[in-house]
């Protein structure tokens, strides 16, 4: 089981994009399936499957709901809160025979969801894309199968009704029918999934629906000399997803066997790659990359690039995984990543060359350990950064630039995961207030506006206040800070613990008349904090969750 599962939340700058969300993995709806395991193919029921989900906001009301076996479940999940959802082994597709076993999430606000599969040495995972980020047009590829078991995908419907086709150019088999022809053309009801198995390799298998779906794709045993044979699954970027330039950095440091797919849309579309070569497709290209050094991938149209692990690393072998490969204009705002316990987890970051020094671990500086890499033929660095195998929480942000993150964990000799780290929205707000009030007036004036006077708890909230007061020229401003009457100790309005400080040289002072907090808008002072007599007259910054 995932007990012990921790979060490790980012939080970087802003930044939208037209089409497709940048907030590519959070959402109010969701709907997926649970792949048929390889072991419980062969009559074994020892798999844990189960989701985790995350809320960004207060108050948010979560249902989980599994159509083939009535499983429900509410949730009521507070900002930053996590819950797992463990679902019965009954929830599994099995095979092409229940086309009603889609897990459907919905939530009263923005949540993300990361499906997995777990046994004592394996484990499969999934970042699941919202409805609203769901495609009508997929290309699907899967690698070999050994065993005589299947390559396979799943097509899951939402609500409506849905004309679907494919065309798989392999023999394939569905709800008991074999096409020896692999073209298949079916109307779904609402959330019923279809399940496409082959005996042979997908090689750019088509699909083509009506509207939205969400696909899922992978082999039970995945084939690779020498790795481990176990189940692999991922939830498929949809076409809207895709994008012309990638950054790909070595997953394992370079020291691993892989090869990255690039598949297009468009034919005679150039793609260009950092060492030194030029392809011009019309279906796609498959690149060996056992190297130390990351690919700049740029096209001419859109493509998908996917990163393929094929499970061997330093003379050991472990599960292969697939990593859907971010676009860099859907490099987001914020991410969020889990630890495997007993894993060795990391991430690989992706940031421009000039902004590399603005990435903070837990409010500090990368560990000197950490060495950025640069991208040939790119302004685009990466870095491979060690997060342990221990149950603890981390924040990385960044001051001032989008970067792309990456997950990813082995257990020697046995599982591996890796997925692109969920990205979503800082959804507080801050707000300066330029109407100058005493600190008790601007402390029910933010209340008036179901807001709080700012409490800076941690450098992150520091160098937000830093970028919303700009130019100010005041010469304080108030924020959520005040002197106990009771204990004599400073405090936060929202009762967090005064673990972070950035007061100014020889502050706080005089602490009998001035019990009240500023910060200075200097910024040759580093926007420090002072305290001040309660009674002055300042602007003010509301924090509103």
């Amino acid at each position: 089981m995932w007990s012990g599962l921790t979060v490790t939340v980012l939080l970087l700058s802003a930044a939208v994009t037209p089409g497709f969300s940048t907030k590519y993995s959070t959402g109010q709806e969701f709907t997926t399936t649970f792949m048929t395991n390889r072991l419980n193919s062969l009559g074994y029921q020892n798999d844990t499957l189960g989701l985790i989900i995350s809320a960004f906001q207060p108050d948010t009301s979560v249902s989980v709901k599994v159509l083939s076996t009535g499983f429900k479940r509410e949730l009521f999940l507070q900002k930053e809160e996590k819950a797992s959802v463990q679902l019965q082994p009954s929830s599994e597709q099995l095979g092409t025979q229940t086309p009603f076993s889609t897990v459907i999430i919905r939530s009263s606000k923005a949540i993300s969801v990361l499906s997995y599969s777990n046994n004592s040495r394996f484990i499969e995972t999934s970042v699941l894309y919202p409805v609203q980020n769901h495609g009508n047009k997929y290309y699907v590829f899967t690698q070999s199968s050994q065993n005589d078991l299947f390559s396979e995908f799943v097509i899951v419907n939402t609500n409506q009704t849905n004309e679907v086709s494919v065309s798989t150019k392999v023999p394939a088999t569905t709800s008991g029918s074999v096409h020896e022809d692999g073209d298949i053309k079916v109307v779904l009801s609402a959330y019923e999934s279809l399940y496409i198995q082959s005996d042979e390799t997908f090689n750019r298998a088509q699909v083509t629906t009506q509207n939205p779906v969400a696909l899922l794709y992978g082999c039970r045993c995945t084939t690779f000399q020498l790795a481990k044979c176990q189940q692999s699954f991922e939830q498929l970027p949809s076409i809207t997803a895709w994008g012309t330039d990638f950054i790909v950095p070595p997953v394992l440091d370079g020291d691993g066997f892989g090869y990255v797919h690039v598949v297009t849309d468009e034919q005679q579309n150039t793609v260009y790659i950092n060492d030194g070569s030029n392809k011009i497709i019309d279906n796609d290209l498959k690149l060996d990359f056992n190297t130390f050094s990351a690919l700049s991938i740029r096209a001419t149209y859109k493509v998908m690039v996917m990163f393929v692990c094929t499970g061997l690393h330093s003379g050991q072998s472990f599960k292969p995984f697939n990593l859907n490969i971010i676009p860099v204009h859907l490099f987001a705002s914020s991410y969020l990543v889990y630890k495997v316990p007993h894993y060795n987890n990391s991430l690989l970051l992706v940031a421009e060359s000039s902004q590399t020094d603005g990435v903070l671990l837990d409010d500090k500086a990368l560990p000197q350990s950490v060495v950025w890499k640069k991208v040939a033929d790119s302004n685009y660095s990466w870095a491979d950064v060690p997060l342990g195998s221990e149950s603890e929480h981390s924040v990385i942000q960044h001051k001032s630039a989008r970067i792309g993150v990456y997950s990813y964990g082995i257990l020697p000799k046995h599982g591996s995961y890796g997925y692109p780290a969920m990205s979503f929205e800082d959804y507080s707000e801050l707000i300066l207030v330029r109407e100058k009030k005493t600190w008790m007036g601007a402390h029910k004036h933010c209340q008036s506006m179901q807001a709080e006077l700012v409490s800076i708890t941690s450098l992150s909230m520091q160098q937000k206040v830093v970028d919303l007061l700009g130019n100010v020229t005041e010469e304080g401003v108030w924020i959520g800070m005040r002197v106990s009457l009771m204990s004599g100790e400073w405090y936060w309005l929202s009762n967090e613990p005064m673990e972070y400080s950035n007061w100014g040289e020889g502050e706080p002072s005089n602490p009998f008349e001035e019990l009240c907090g500023t910060i200075v808008p200097k910024i040759q002072r580093n926007f420090p904090w002072n305290n001040e007599c309660c009674y002055i007259n300042m602007p003010f910054i509301c924090h509103k969750i």
